[in-house]
């Protein structure tokens, strides 16, 4: 499974985000070798039941699911997972009470009320701790003493969920050594456009401050030895992504989207074609050769994911 592989220091996984709930975009994504595919419920229009629909045809073609939620409600979380989700993802997280009710949702099904609180207010205080901590043998066998049987049932139930936090203000960056102290987390998702408006260099995605901001948080995330990605779908997108992995250490690449890819092969593919029948000079087409372009100015892309 996902989780044991990033567990592996030397170990990179590969995956990217999907779009479009058609199940002709299983099979080609699956062609491509992805470990995980992105689904992003906070941007993109999906409903649980195609949510649903996409987590278990991935899981099954052996490619793990991994959803973003539309904010930090615990119980979307816990709507996702019972969809199919592998991993939770939660945009714009800031505070350590965010992340303490998403650990509560992700990794301690089914318990709720007043004994998932007493557990919740001991995660909460691992936050302040130096030492790591086990979120089921040291804070779960803390408050429910019945010899490791309730611990032992929880860690097994959700064995296999992850919990990514996304990184995507400054307020996130300034406290993300708290963030990721709290036992639960796997990891961070870095969201590159909202950040570049927080440090005041929208979409310049070439701007010094926002890779350099980025080298930092893939360096103190790894140094936790919690797993980070960035979805980077912008300029110098391949190169970006080797030299976060090669010189920072990220092991999860999350690379573009279906819809992304899709507009930039059919946008080169045309464009190449009609630059060809006008360098041919022959006939009286009736074509702009930035016809594409500006028409996909009009149709809202995935810039903001």
């Amino acid at each position: 499974m996902l989780k044991q592989r990033l567990r592996n220091p030397k170990d990179v996984v590969f995956g990217t985000c999907v779009l479009t709930p058609s199940p002709s975009v299983l099979q080609p994504t699956v062609n491509a070798n992805v470990d995980f595919v992105f689904i992003d419920t906070e941007h993109i229009a999906l409903n649980r039941e195609q949510v649903s629909y996409m987590c278990k045809g991935f899981y099954f073609a052996g490619v793990t699911p991994i959803v973003r939620i539309p904010d930090h409600d615990p119980y979307k979380a816990t709507m996702m997972i019972d969809a199919g989700a592998i991993g939770i993802v939660s945009p714009y997280v800031e505070t350590v009470e965010q992340v303490v009710k998403l650990v509560g949702a992700t990794k301690l099904r089914p318990i709720k009320g007043k004994k998932l609180d007493n557990i919740l207010a001991k995660v909460q205080d691992c936050g302040s701790e130096e030492k790591q901590v086990d979120l089921y043998d040291d804070v779960v066998n803390s408050v429910i003493d019945d010899n490791n049987v309730t611990s032992n049932f929880l860690k097994e139930k959700n064995r296999d969920i992850m919990l990514f936090i996304n990184i995507e203000s400054t307020v996130a960056v300034e406290n993300l050594d708290t963030l990721l102290s709290i036992p639960g987390v796997d990891g961070v998702f870095i969201g590159p456009s909202d950040l570049s408006v927080q440090l005041g260099v929208p979409r310049m995605w070439e701007s010094k401050l926002l890779l350099d901001t980025i080298e930092t948080i893939i360096k103190k995330t790894r140094r936790r030895n919690k797993s980070v990605g960035c979805h980077w779908s912008f300029s110098n997108a391949i190169q970006n992504q080797h030299h976060w992995v090669k010189s920072c250490g990220m092991n999860m690449v999350i690379h573009s989207s279906d819809m992304v890819l899709y507009n930039k092969t059919l946008a080169n593919d045309l464009g190449q074609i009609k630059g060809k029948l006008k360098k041919d000079g022959g006939g009286n087409y009736l074509f702009s050769s930035a016809a594409i372009g500006s028409r996909a100015k009009l149709i809202k892309t995935e810039d903001d994911v």
